[in-house]
């Protein structure tokens, strides 16, 4: 392996990243409970890829990230920069011995299941681990085996705190990729080990595009298996999502749902039904408005509502449903998209009460500056439920930048 990378040719690329958000949100129209924070959070780094004769690949991303102000997740004040350390590498081989098989090994990014309905590490960091794939022009193929703690950064997987994540945290599984005519067919089955438990996630989505400009995107994920010695777990997720193109304007409808239940017990074992990620990391719905997670105010109502998809959030384990329309200008500075959102949030299951989460309406406006870099802002106005009991209404949203090279 050595000699071929010493001794072939090299096509060498650079590239990078910067962005920054800045967040805020703010109670509203009741001045007795009033509360507002804000933080900002950004990212930079720097990639080479080095494609070598023979079907060798070697690939390195440096970076660093911080946030500012209120942390979003653990509360905290004031934080700062992470240190500057490898976010991603890995080493390609591909047709691996002139076999349709290839192998790559080193620190990997993990999506998996549509949007990350299975598991998402949270945008920054990747996970040790090798992958075994076949790519082919029907079907790709992957196995894969990470280590997902212990691994230099990766204590950040996911949005949660590191101090929080315990070690010897693995996960397993396969994935297969079948492109018909129609879209693209996944099914995956992972497993996470950790502690003797090995709970389940099982896959199956489907997207493409249909009749004239119909896009559509669909996914239902089942988790079951020993959360801990005497707990299993019988859960799903699911996300629909479909858009119409017409001229410069897009329509689209979404619903995206975690199940959350009482827990049952029978002889000395309790099945619990709240659903969640093996990473415990946020859900993407697409990269919705180039951040994580549902409508801006809704995500951002406590310094703590990353969406994360886990039993610790009451932001999630509900029903969430998405109508919107946008619309593409073009003008002498690059093209201007706006977005008009209305959500509409529900729980599955509450032992009493209410399950209406509320309402949000959400616009955005993006403006890609000549291919130069791109800016934007979203501001969500969210009138809560009655599962929020006396809850004000919210206002919540962000200012973007980002820059790519």
């Amino acid at each position: 392996m050595m000699w071929i990378l010493l001794t072939a040719s090299v096509e060498v690329k650079v590239g990078g990243t910067l962005y920054s958000y800045m967040f805020f949100w703010q109670n509203v129209l009741n001045d007795t409970s009033s509360y507002s924070d804000n933080h900002y959070y950004v990212h930079a780094d720097i990639s080479v890829d080095a494609r070598f004769e023979d079907n060798v690949r070697l690939y390195t991303m440096m970076g660093l990230w911080g946030t500012f102000g209120m942390h979003p997740i653990t509360g905290d004040g004031i934080e700062g920069f992470r240190d500057l350390h490898l976010l991603t590498g890995w080493i390609e081989v591909d047709r691996f011995m002139g076999s349709p098989i290839g192998v790559s090994i080193g620190k990997h990014r993990i999506l998996y299941g549509g949007n990350g309905l299975v598991a998402f590490d949270g945008g920054e960091d990747g996970a040790w681990g090798v992958k075994v794939f076949h790519r082919g022009e029907k079907v790709e193929g992957e196995a894969f085996a990470y280590r997902v703690v212990e691994g230099g950064g990766t204590g950040f997987i996911g949005a949660g705190d590191p101090a929080g994540i315990e070690p010897d945290m693995n996960l397993y599984g396969l994935s297969v990729k079948y492109r018909p005519s129609f879209g693209q067919v996944e099914l995956l089955a992972m497993a996470r080990e950790y502690g003797g438990n090995l709970p389940v996630w099982l896959f199956a989505g489907l997207n493409g595009k249909g009749v004239k400009s119909l896009d559509y995107q669909m996914g239902f994920a089942y988790l079951t298996g020993r959360m801990a010695p005497d707990t299993s777990v019988s859960a799903y997720a699911f996300e629909a999502i479909f858009s119409y193109s017409f001229g410069n304007s897009r329509a689209g409808f979404g619903a995206v749902g975690f199940s959350g239940g009482e827990a049952t017990s029978s002889g000395g074992r309790v099945t619990i039904k709240t659903y969640e990620n093996a990473l415990q990391g946020p859900y993407t719905y697409g990269f919705y408005k180039w951040w994580v997670g549902f409508g801006p105010a809704h995500l951002l109502r406590t310094p703590y509502g990353f969406a994360l998809v886990g039993s610790g959030s009451i932001m999630q384990n509900s029903l969430n449903m998405d109508l919107y329309l946008s619309r593409r200008f073009s003008t002498e500075y690059g093209p201007v998209d706006i977005r008009l959102d209305f959500w509409k949030y529900n729980r599955f299951y509450v032992p009493s009460g209410s399950n209406d989460m509320g309402y949000e309406i959400a616009f955005l406006i993006t403006h890609d500056y000549r291919g130069v870099f791109t800016y934007g802002f979203t501001v969500g106005y969210w009138k809560p439920g009655a599962y929020f009991s006396n809850t004000p209404d919210q206002i919540g949203g962000y200012f973007f930048f980002y820059k790519s090279f």
